[in-house]
Parts: structure tokens; C-alpha cells; sequence
């Protein structure tokens, strides 16, 4: 399965959440192939959060300018 986000995109949860960044796409563990999770950066009074989120949690941000 390919990535549908790739790196730098903006991207928030469909459920609603604060704009965050594609920081890391995984990969299954000593392989190259994307294991349907991303880690996402958020900033909340300067203070960085990550967490791993699912491909179908995810969309893009209205915010999200394409490179």
C-alpha cells in the first residue's frame, strides 16, 4: 500500500483536532513497505506533541498548502 500523506503535509483529524504535520511515514519493522500509520507534530504553546495516527483517522488540512 502506498502513503497517501507524505511528509510536511497538513493534515487534522477527521474527527476534528488542531492542524498538524506528517513528521515520520512508518514503515513495517525491517522493511520498506508503509505500515498504514503516520506521527503527526503538533505545537501547543510552544511545546512539540507527537503522536501515531492511522491512514482513514487522517485528511488533509483546509490549511494545507501543496508543494
Amino acid at each position: 500500500m502506498e502513503p497517501m500523506y507524505k511528509t510536511d503535509d497538513m493534515v487534522h483529524l477527521k474527527s476534528g483536532s488542531v492542524d498538524m504535520t506528517i513528521d515520520t511515514i512508518n514503515k513495517r519493522k525491517g522493511t520498506e513497505e508503509f505500515d498504514g500509520t503516520y506521527v503527526c507534530v503538533w505545537f501547543i504553546g510552544g511545546l512539540a506533541y507527537f503522536e501515531t495516527y492511522s491512514e482513514d483517522q487522517l485528511t488533509l488540512s483546509a490549511n494545507h498548502i501543496p508543494a
